[in-house]
């Protein structure tokens, strides 16, 4: 990931009503400030705090973010559109999203639509045609050709086309166009709204009471700040690991259980808590699991805590962390209702980091851990 200095025009300046958010810098530590300004320098409050922007990680403020209403059309980045389809229009597929309004989003990125706590994994297998998936457990094969506000069109192979209402889907498993999906261009900013949607941004700006951007590839839109939760940097100096695609991942349940890992959700794919707070970033993990992600030029140091819910009584698991296979944290026997102290290892000069949960005592029962915002410093 490229690093931002000071001087390099970023956005237009930010002007926020008088209202507390949290920032969060690169050293983790977290003040209550309200924001005045955000330029191409720094982020400065009403009483003259400053933080230099090459150290900005997040601005968030205590906007309750909704369970999902409606359907969720996933994008390639980890965006998350909260609403309804409602056209294809040429290579795009026109989306409304809830605060937001119509969102045109390229074919050859959106990944799948979905109804419910559909597993991440299933939107990035390899599929050679489009999938629909009904409440009832029928599916439909074949290639997408229309959408609208109450049904899909799907057209399967040498047969005619069917018309899907949108109250039998389940989810929509959209295959990659033959060129594939093309090279992602890093955002710049994160935005996340209290209707429960994510979005990448390449510029914002507030307008009165509308916050503009520009969504990668250009297009503009508009929400209520009323309705923004976090403003994330994700140029700035840390990146979270829940961004990063794993080189290796590995599940193997002790008996039958199906909990693959889960970016930014538990391994039941529901908000991380803490403290009986949202956490945005984490890793849902259950035993056992086993995930390697490559060390880039410019990472320093990996820094996360991790808990199971106290809820899970009989949980017992093995956690390990690991640069270049050796092992440099270990915790026996972790058990649920606890929250670790801050883990952090040096990747100075390394080529991989993993993570790990093993069996403990007790099987693979309740083994459902969670890692709170593993993060790259760089």
């Amino acid at each position: 990931m490229p690093r931002f200095f000071p001087l390099i025009v970023l956005f237009p300046a930010l002007c926020f009503a008088a209202e507390p958010w949290t920032v969060t810098t690169g050293d983790f530590k977290s003040s209550p400030i309200v924001i005045s300004v955000i330029d191409d320098q720094q982020v400065s409050g009403t009483e003259r705090q400053s933080v230099p922007l090459a150290q900005f990680v997040q601005a968030t403020r205590s906007v309750k973010i909704e369970p999902a209403k409606g359907l969720v059309l996933c994008v390639v980045g980890g965006d998350r559109l909260i609403g309804q389809p409602l056209r294809i229009d040429g290579a795009n597929l026109v989306w409304f999203a809830a605060g937001i309004g119509e969102v045109a989003v390229p074919l050859e990125k959106a990944l799948g639509v979905l109804r419910d706590k559909t597993a991440q994994s299933d939107l990035l297998d390899a599929r050679g045609e489009d999938e629909i998936h009904l409440l009832n457990g029928d599916a439909v094969k074949g290639i997408v050709t229309a959408v609208a506000e109450k049904s899909v069109t799907i057209t399967p192979a040498g047969a005619a086309a069917i018309e899907v209402p949108v109250d039998n889907i389940r989810d929509i498993l959209f295959a990659a166009p033959p060129q594939g999906r093309g090279d992602l261009k890093p955002a710049r900013f994160t935005l996340r709204l209290s209707t429960a949607s994510v979005l990448s941004c390449d510029s914002i700006k507030l307008a009165g009471d509308k916050l503009n951007f520009t969504v990668s590839g250009g297009a503009k839109a508009s929400v209520p700040t009323a309705l923004v939760a976090s403003i994330e940097h994700t140029g700035g100096p840390v990146a979270w690991l829940s961004t990063r695609t794993p080189s290796e991942a590995t599940y193997v349940p002790f008996f039958e259980g199906d909990f693959p890992p889960q970016f930014d959700r538990t391994v039941t794919g529901d908000p991380i808590r803490v403290n009986g707070q949202i956490v945005q970033r984490g890793i849902g993990m259950h035993s056992k699991t086993r995930m390697t992600w490559p060390v880039l030029p410019g990472d320093k140091t990996f820094r996360a805590r991790y808990q199971i819910d106290p809820s899970l009584g009989y949980a017992d698991v093995d956690v390990r962390v690991f640069v270049d296979d050796k092992l440099v944290h270990e915790t026996k026997g972790f058990k649920a209702g606890a929250t670790s102290p801050v883990v952090e290892a040096d990747l100075s000069g390394a080529k991989t980091l993993t993570l790990e949960v093993d069996y403990g005592q007790g099987y693979d029962v309740h083994d459902r851990l969670t890692w709170i915002e593993p993060a790259i410093v760089r």
